[in-house]
């Protein structure tokens, strides 16, 4: 579980039930980054060396993020032939798309969103109006992952064309269309205007619902756009992002949706996509304002991370640092004073207990007291205010 701490870029989160993986395998050795055991079985991707290309923004970022955060799923979308991998690396297993729907057929492997060394193809949805073909996502649980009942985070880029619609074009969602109503999530574009656009709805008499509408995204170029939920209190706090900045954000109470027994749609909710949708993730958490632009190129959350640190015995951090600790040991915070705004990770992945302690005469949370972490896989991240540390995320 994660106990999110409010901080001064983003609302707090719920007690939620995160887990912590790595992006894919392929992707993450493929782009020049090296798998650090954590010493149960598990391990973490993180930044060095290693055999392959240096890796663009956007693939470092996943890599970093997937490696603490709660990646669901992610999806390349540069196969020239369906299936289309989910390389999240997820423990449940990866639930790979699959075209369904038309004719006509997805265009497959057109020029994506990233920079030509990284590009690797994208999806065009068809843009004839009427046309099905969409991605689906299988979801066979239980559990299933994708039932985003709390917090979450949908990503993607896209390149919507012009659309005679008057449907949302789905970019990815759950939607159920019956006869008693519509419910789930959706994330999508209004068309015929491109609206950015994310909503929830329930199933019931009378049913609930919510819908955030943002900016116009602009025809036949590449935005990255996000959505996240985030529950805190029992109100629900909805935002949208393109390129990496909070376009919208609204907030209404809490209210259950309906589970499915199928995976996500890409390209699909209550209307299909018209236009190319490229590097698509679901996050089991909302992710924060700077974990969103560090994602779309114009921030990083990573810098200073020279790397993931694994150690048995006593260690100093560094800000920037993700320390794997077994045994009986202690880290060593550097001093807060000068260093504003910087994270350090501390992970016990070991059956000991593991002391993480402040500099001299400083404090973490206003308390002199050094936080312990007694529990096999316990983990803080730790952020300076520049005159002590503070405990952002908590995973217990």
């Amino acid at each position: 579980e994660a106990l999110r701490r409010a901080d001064s870029t983003e609302t707090a989160g719920d007690l939620r039930g995160v887990r912590s993986y790595r992006v894919g395998d392929e992707v993450a050795e493929a782009e020049g980054y090296v798998l650090t055991a954590d010493g149960l079985g598990g391990s973490a991707w993180g930044p060095g060396g290693g055999g392959g290309p240096a890796p663009s923004s956007f693939f470092a970022a996943v890599a970093y993020l997937g490696t603490t955060r709660e990646l669901l799923g992610y999806w390349r979308l540069g196969e020239s032939a369906s299936p289309f991998a989910d390389t999240s690396g997820h423990p449940g297993g990866a639930c790979d798309a699959v075209e369904i729907g038309g004719p006509p057929a997805l265009t497959k492997d057109v020029e994506g969103a990233l920079p030509a060394a990284d590009d690797d193809g994208a999806v065009l949805f068809p843009s004839s109006v009427g046309s099905s073909a969409l991605l689906d996502a299988p979801d066979t649980g239980p559990p299933r992952r994708f039932n985003l009942e709390y917090d979450f985070t949908i990503a993607a880029w896209v390149k919507p064309s012009a659309s005679a619609s008057g449907f949302a074009g789905g970019v990815v969602g759950q939607w159920l269309n019956a006869g008693f109503g519509n419910a789930g999530y959706a994330f999508d574009l209004l068309w015929p205007s491109r609206a950015l656009h994310l909503r929830r709805r329930s199933i019931g008499t009378p049913a609930s619902g919510y819908d955030l509408t943002g900016p116009v995204i602009p025809a036949a170029e590449w935005t990255f756009v996000v959505g996240t939920y985030a529950i805190v209190s029992g109100v629900g706090y909805y935002k949208l992002y393109a390129n990496g900045a909070l376009v919208a954000a609204g907030s209404a109470a809490h209210f259950a949706i309906p589970t499915f027994n199928w995976g996500p749609y890409i390209g699909l909710t209550d209307g299909v996509f018209y236009g190319s949708i490229d590097e698509v993730t679901i996050w089991g958490v909302a992710l924060t304002a700077s974990e969103i632009a560090t994602l779309a190129g114009s921030s990083d959350v990573m810098a200073g991370a020279a790397s993931v640190i694994a150690t048995s015995g006593d260690y100093t951090a560094t800000v920037g640092d993700t320390v794997l600790a077994s045994g009986n040991s202690t880290v060593t915070l550097p001093t807060a004073v000068g260093a504003s705004g910087g994270k350090i990770t501390v992970k016990n992945v070991g059956v000991g207990t593991i002391t993480v302690a402040q500099a001299g005469t400083e404090t973490t949370d206003g308390s002199a007291t050094d936080t312990t972490l007694a529990t096999t896989k316990q983990a803080r991240r730790f952020m300076s205010d520049g005159v002590g540390w503070q405990i952002m995320e908590a995973y217990l």
